[in-house]
């Protein structure tokens, strides 16, 4: 029984009984009815408001920035993200510095790729259960969004709309660290550390394999399918994961050296090793929109393909009509 009806039924059984009462005292009970009529609808504004005090708690927004902006560099920031002056109020903000990105990435990256100040920002909005996750870039040169996506599935970020920003062209290493800041902000939970820690080099990994390639997006995808199979058939043995790897690879026509295959090799048992409830969903939805993305960018190859055919075709006629 929906709990308003069941109010409503409840309601009724206390009014008849107040109004039996009161008909037995001879009181006037005019004045009274009127207002026991309107108790039932004063308790379902007072439901609704609550249920929407619920709806609200999806659209929880957080602010990380780099605590070394400056203030004009912050308003730049927050133009990126798409926000208005008047939507500040409801957008908790919080701070990450180059301290806090280096006890991440210290061990995987030279210190030059991480700086020495926290430049880096994040925008993070929380969506229902189920909605998966979204991410955007601005600004960033090194990690593509499906990098972040991928590796925030292993921290076990879900259900969020993320934006990793920068007032000026940066790489983009120590934005996960913001990212991770804003959302524990927005839940009020904190992530597990092992998994921050094999996120961060989740990332690094899959942006190594990408130069090789010159390919972050192809990287990308194939790290996600190397980490659906290993979860999917719950891999722990090195050979068997290693295995896997190398058909992917091969599949996917990707040139790996001995040491990036035991990196992987390695990342993978430990990834495996985590609490990974619901992340093979979020890992297809993500799979999902690289596919999509890479039908439209053969779409876009194939229409301009088209057109420059055409105006080969313009070319060679006035060629022939000037010879």
């Amino acid at each position: 029984m929906p709990i308003v009806w069941s109010i409503q039924v409840h309601f009724n059984g206390l009014y008849f009984n107040l109004m039996g009462m009161l008909n037995k005292n001879n009181h006037d009970t005019e004045v009274i009815s009127m207002l026991l009529k309107k108790v039932p609808a004063i308790i379902l504004f007072i439901w609704l408001a609550f249920s929407t005090v619920f709806v609200m708690a999806d659209n929880i927004r957080v602010i990380s920035y780099g605590a070394d902006l400056t203030e004009e560099q912050r308003d730049k920031v927050y133009e990126i993200f798409g926000l208005k002056d008047q939507e500040k109020k409801d957008i908790a903000v919080t701070e990450v510095s180059n301290r806090e990105e280096r006890k991440y990435l210290q061990d995987l990256v030279e210190p030059e790729v991480i700086g020495e100040k926290a430049i880096s920002c994040a925008y993070v909005k929380l969506l229902g259960a189920g909605d998966g996750i979204s991410v955007k870039t601005h600004n960033i040169t090194w990690v593509t969004p499906e990098m972040y996506a991928s590796a925030l599935t292993t921290a076990q970020v879900k259900d969020a709309e993320i934006i990793a920003a920068a007032p000026f062209p940066v790489s983009g290493t120590a934005a996960l660290t913001g990212i991770f800041k804003a959302f524990e902000a927005a839940t009020g939970r904190t992530l597990n550390t092992e998994a921050k820690d094999l996120a961060n080099e989740e990332m690094v990994r899959t942006g190594e394999i990408g130069e090789s390639i010159k390919n972050n997006r192809k990287a990308a995808e194939f790290v996600i399918r190397i980490k659906e199979e290993v979860i999917e058939r719950d891999l722990s043995d090195p050979e068997q994961i290693r295995q896997v790897i190398i058909n992917i690879s091969q599949e996917m026509n990707i040139n790996l050296t001995d040491k990036q295959i035991e990196e992987l090799v390695s990342l993978m048992q430990r990834i495996n090793g985590l609490d990974l409830t619901g992340i093979r969903n979020q890992l297809e939805d993500i799979r999902s929109k690289l596919d999509n993305l890479a039908v439209q960018e053969e779409g876009i190859k194939g229409f301009l393909r088209r057109i420059l055919d055409f105006l080969a075709q313009i070319l060679n006629s006035i060629k022939n009509l000037l010879s």
